[in-house]
């Protein structure tokens, strides 16, 4: 009785312990949600999913080794995806206590680390690990270990066990709680999606073997609130487009495939990387149409996941994946599996493309590959306007309402008011020139609700007399906002300015350098009449003489004048009727002035520069005379001569 008893205490006590680890998986209640709303499936709440571990035990009285009684000894690692190939994604100590790779003191210099190798290294799914290659270091990195050649240590870890060539180190893969996962939607992640109504069930595999089931009931609550978002004021009378922000079916409806590499006429088994090549079919037997996917490169278009033991996912959205813009059903799926380069296929048992029938179950007679089939969720949309697109364009106001009825038969429901006002017209003036000092209104008009004007100013209108670009912006009733921008500029009053220049035989060109002049207008005579009106004219003098030159210009903010003395000569030459010889020429200090006719009596001069403004005025008292010129500014000069009945003019250089 006794023996009876423990039987069945001990059997009570082995379901109690099945019951709780199965509740460790559990899915949770039966969950009722709003229309279009998803929820993430995590059997994994209460337990721990990790990979498989590596155990490295290292032996720091081996090899070429500095760390025989070390206080503390750090495993700076990377990895190899293939054997002598490059290591990569180094990790550990760098010189630094910082704890990264410190390893456990067994005693009897034994150390021990433990890690799971893709998190570790932060590898990518569907990378491959070939060996990891290891340097061990003390806190500060000066003291190291090696192998007994004083190399870097390698363990070989896609074998069972783990392998090195040296004796102190060796490794041991430790299991870890879960082995595998597996969806009813026929994904294997520790968590899914569910985006649509339906039973889902997930099946958990232990090391030990044992399977954990559960499942759960996901229904969408009917006549649920759907967002068009707020009511809105559209400005223009442009027209507007409501969207559900939905995809409808078959538009939105997507396949997940797995493929198992070791299957059929396969070249891609242990393989990097796989891609999925296909077209798709709209009738049984018709041809393959739009394949997509690698071309002999790596670019990524068809990269598959890998999920391990030689099998690989993809999932796609139909329609978007091969450009198919009508709404036709798809027959079914031709696939041909390649490698990164294109060079390595995988095919069926007879070596042939595969195909793959497309619906709610797809189906394909090679079994190598499965396919699970996921429908948008949404089905129609009805819109008040009679439209049956998930967008609606309208060009008027009004209000709108939409049923979008997704799987299940619930319908979500929305109403938006959409009010359509004009732009409001502003006129604050015209873009113009104005006077330096004058001001000028710039009026936006009465009958807006608001005012503002880049200025900063909220008023109607503003007084402005600075160059510059003026805006304003004026809302009405509805909000609508209207602008307006206005160029000023401010304009000076003009300055009149000129030079000139003497040619031969009398001819001078003329260079206004005026500021702000838009007209011109200059008598070359000092007569009072106009003889040009451009900007840079020529003249031509028949006599010699002084002649004082006058440039009037203008603009619409009034005019300016300048007058400016002409000296016209024939050069500065000996001449028969000379009575002067005027020398050096070009002076520098001095010039010298010789008075050949002994019947004159004392002569008077003056000297001008250019401008006509006189520099130096004397006297010439006896045959031979000496004017200083030391301290005048390098230029042309004029000497004239003006109490003696021949007055002459001398044209003097100082450099």
């Amino acid at each position: 009785m006794k023996n009876k008893f423990t039987f069945f205490w001990l059997i009570s006590f082995v379901l109690a312990v099945f019951q709780s680890n199965a509740q460790n998986y559990s899915l949770g209640n039966d969950t009722v949600l709003q229309c279009g709303q998803s929820i993430i499936l995590n059997p994994f709440v209460n337990a721990v999913y990790f990979e498989d571990s590596l155990i490295i035990n290292y032996n720091a009285a081996m090899g070429q080794s500095q760390l025989v009684g070390a206080s503390s000894v750090y495993i700076h690692s990377g990895y190899q995806e293939v054997a002598f190939g490059p290591v990569v994604a180094w990790v550990g100590n760098w010189g630094q206590d910082d704890g990264i790779g410190k390893m456990q003191n067994m005693g009897n210099n034994m150390w021990r680390f433990s890690m799971h190798v893709r998190n570790y290294f932060n590898i990518p799914a569907g990378i491959n690990i070939h060996a990891l290659a290891m340097v061990f270091r003390n806190e500060d990195g000066s003291l190291t270990g090696k192998d007994d050649n004083g190399n870097d240590i390698y363990l070989d870890i896609d074998i069972t066990p783990p392998n090195s060539a040296f004796a102190g180190v060796n490794g041991t893969i430790k299991k870890d709680n879960i082995q595998s996962v597996l969806w009813s939607t026929g994904e294997t992640t520790p968590t899914i999606q569910a985006s649509y109504p339906g039973t889902y069930s997930v099946a958990v595999t232990d090391t030990n073997g044992t399977v954990y089931n559960d499942d759960i009931v996901i229904s969408y609550n009917n006549n649920a609130i759907f967002n068009l978002g707020n009511d809105t004021i559209i400005c223009g009378n442009m027209p507007y487009t409501l969207s559900t922000g939905i995809t409808l079916s078959p538009f939105g409806d997507s396949i997940t495939i797995i493929y198992d590499a070791s299957k059929g006429v396969s070249q891609l088994i242990g393989a990097n990387k796989v891609y999925f090549h296909s077209g798709y079919q709209l009738v049984s037997g018709g041809p393959v149409v739009s394949w997509v996917g690698n071309w002999g490169q790596d670019d990524g278009l068809g990269q598959m996941t890998a999920i391990g033991n030689n099998k690989w996912k993809i999932t796609i959205n139909i329609h978007s994946y091969y450009g198919i813009n009508t709404p036709d059903s798809i027959y079914g799926l031709a696939m041909v599996f390649r490698n990164a380069d294109g060079s390595l296929t995988g095919k069926d048992n007879t070596n042939s493309d595969i195909y793959m029938t497309v619906g709610v179950t797809p189906s394909s007679a090679f079994e190598g590959v499965s396919g699970t089939y996921f429908q948008s969720p949404y089905i129609s949309v009805l819109w008040s306007n009679g439209d049956t697109t998930a967008t609606s364009t309208i060009t008027s106001s009004g209000v709108y309402s939409v049923e979008v009825t997704a799987l299940g038969g619930c319908i979500m429901r929305d109403t938006v008011n959409i009010s359509m006002g004009n732009i409001p017209f502003v006129d604050a003036g015209s873009s113009q020139q104005i006077c330096q000092g004058d001001s000028i209104v710039l009026d936006a008009g009465q009958g807006f609700l608001t005012y503002t004007w880049s200025t900063g100013d909220t008023t109607p209108s503003i007084t402005v007399q600075q160059t510059g670009t003026y805006i304003i912006n004026v809302t009405n009733s509805l909000g609508c906002i209207g602008t307006d921008i206005i160029n000023i500029e401010v304009l000076p009053a003009p300055q009149a300015l000129f030079t000139y220049t003497l040619g031969n035989n009398g001819l001078v060109n003329f260079n206004s350098t005026s500021v702000d002049a838009l007209t011109y207008a200059w008598d070359f005579n000092d007569d009072g009449v106009v003889d040009a009106t451009s900007a840079n004219p020529f003249y031509t003098y028949l006599n010699q003489g002084v002649y004082d030159v006058t440039l009037i210009v203008t603009n619409i903010c009034g005019s300016d004048t300048i007058t400016i003395p002409v000296n016209m000569f024939s050069g500065i030459k000996e001449n028969t009727k000379n009575s002067l010889v005027v020398g050096p020429n070009p002076a520098h200090d001095f010039i010298e002035v010789q008075i050949i006719n002994t019947a004159m009596d004392e002569l008077e001069y003056k000297l001008q520069n250019l401008t006509g403004n006189t520099v130096k005025v004397g006297k010439l008292k006896s045959r031979n005379n000496r004017i200083d010129i030391s301290e005048l500014p390098v230029g042309i000069y004029f000497l004239q001569t003006y109490n003696y009945p021949n007055n002459q003019t001398f044209k003097v250089i100082i450099q």
